[in-house]
């Protein structure tokens, strides 16, 4: 039995010893058959003739352990004399041979150092990349030959990879048409255990890291991804946006043709001077009132987008903001849950319910207000409305200048995108405010009452261009100089106009 045993034994270790030599005779053949400056000449010809663009490679070996390529870089169409479009300073590839054998394609490990993607739209809304993206054109002499009858399908590949990283990765975006400029630099991302199956379409990771800056902004995460032809979940994600703590799940079916998104997401802080400087800083402005207020002429009011044939988005979830500071203003956790479907760019579909609920705070009239657009902006108008008429009733109710409250909540139901302002209260010990009407999304008309203590007002107008009218009749029950007081104040601000 002993002797067995020992046989055994030395049966492994003749085939692992064997096992090694293949490996080694086909490193070997590999570097006699394909040498470094074969492959190298191959890449650059090969890519070169498929993507129309000048491509330069620095260096590639190989050896038992994968592929390198050192100093891969393509150019902006037709040659480097237009630029630099896309760089990689290092890619290597560790493959697995047995189970090709079996028509599998296992990969130890996939690593990318030093990309960099130079990503460019003009003044036409055209992109460098769109001749990339466009499909080859067909020749006329290339016929595709008819299957044999009966012939078996071809054999699916499924692919699995160990681990994929990248790092110091960086992103350069420029639009022509906006003077937008945004860098995302030191890009690091690692997924293990990524695999795809060829023959269902899905991929699944384990996303270790995923990390990005722009202009001091950092994001950190890590989470799980699935991916399919149906659907895509994220689960578990959570790290770190700027100084808060991130939390994120997400499904979205059908992503393709009528996406219907699930998010359920948290974020334990948020300071909005931060993000917005950020903003003005890969914009190249800032808001209309910033703008104002620097002696220039604020853009005019955009028009309302054109009706859209993009499939409408459905979506249901609930975000959570621990803490936001804006300025002078202090907010405390708000909530927002939502059910909402027929979501379009141009908004005229939108139908379903929203609420928002914020545990108190400090509202700040002074100052800009931030810019928010479609939906946000709409949930938000009372908001602003408090904040507008805070700095013109200022003199009369100072504690209007930071409005000190301890509850607000929205309750909105939408329906052929207009939203109905269903109930709208802020608790103060100032004044207790009170807004309702509807918000017409899609023309972007507004047709509101506001009560803020004695004062009423009737908002109406555009989004971008609100009319703030006051109901002096409505003041209850003051004396003719406090009228004469308010008439005074409120002739002298343009936000309200007759």
């Amino acid at each position: 039995m002993a002797k067995t045993g020992f046989s055994f034994v030395k049966l492994l270790l003749w085939g692992a010893g064997a096992g090694l030599a293949f490996v080694v005779a086909a490193g070997v053949a590999i570097k006699i058959l394909l040498p470094p400056e074969k492959i190298q000449k191959l890449v650059v010809e090969k890519a070169s003739e498929s993507l129309h663009r000048e491509v330069r490679l620095r260096g590639v070996s190989v050896g038992l352990r994968g592929l390198t390529l050192e100093g891969l870089e393509v150019s902006e169409k037709p040659d480097f004399a237009a630029g630099k479009f896309l760089g990689v300073e290092g890619f290597t590839l560790r493959v697995e041979l047995m189970p090709l054998l079996h028509k599998k394609v296992v990969i130890d490990e996939i690593s990318v150092e030093g990309p960099i993607i130079v990503v460019k739209k003009d003044k036409k809304g055209k992109f460098n990349f769109d001749d990339l993206a466009a499909a080859p054109p067909q020749s006329k002499k290339v016929q595709k030959k008819a299957e044999p009858a009966g012939a078996a399908p071809p054999i699916a590949f499924e692919l699995k990879v160990g681990k994929a990283s990248l790092s110091d990765g960086l992103i350069e975006y420029s639009d022509a048409g906006t003077g937008m400029n945004v860098k995302l630099s030191g890009i690091d991302a690692v997924a293990k255990d990524l695999a795809l199956d060829q023959s269902t379409g899905k991929v699944s990771a384990t996303l270790s890291k995923l990390a990005a800056e722009v202009s001091g902004l950092k994001l950190d995460v890590s989470g799980e991804l699935a991916l399919d032809p149906k659907k895509v979940e994220v689960s578990g994600f959570h790290g770190r946006f700027d100084q808060g703590d991130l939390k994120l799940a997400m499904t979205a079916r059908d992503y393709l043709s009528a996406p219907d998104v699930q998010l359920d997401a948290s974020l334990s802080e948020l300071d909005l001077d931060r993000l917005l400087a950020v903003k003005q800083a890969t914009m190249g402005s800032g808001t209309p009132s910033e703008a104002a207020g620097k002696g220039t002429k604020a853009a005019p009011a955009p028009a309302p987008v054109a009706a859209s044939n993009a499939p409408p988005l459905k979506t249901k979830g609930k975000a959570v903001l621990g803490k936001m500071t804006y300025g002078n203003a202090k907010v405390n956790e708000t909530t927002l849950t939502w059910d909402l479907s027929g979501i379009t760019p141009d908004m005229r579909r939108v139908a379903g319910t929203a609420h928002l609920h914020i545990a108190g705070g400090t509202i700040a009239s002074s100052g800009s207000q931030p810019q928010r657009n479609g939906i946000v902006k709409a949930l938000m108008f009372p908001v602003t409305i408090v904040q507008s008429i805070g700095k013109v009733l200022g003199p009369i109710l100072p504690g209007l200048n930071n409005l000190l409250f301890t509850e607000v909540v929205g309750d909105y139901s939408f329906d052929r995108g207009v939203m109905t302002i269903k109930d709208f209260h802020m608790d103060s010990a100032v004044a207790e405010v009170r807004t309702s009407g509807t918000a017409d999304l899609g023309a972007q008309r507004l047709n509101l009452i506001a009560s803020i203590g004695p004062v009423v007002v009737d908002v109406t107008g555009t989004f971008d261009k609100p009319s703030i009218k006051p109901r002096l009749s409505a003041l209850l029950n003051p004396g003719k100089d406090v009228i004469k007081q308010a008439t005074s104040i409120l002739k002298g601000f343009n936000i309200f106009k007759k």
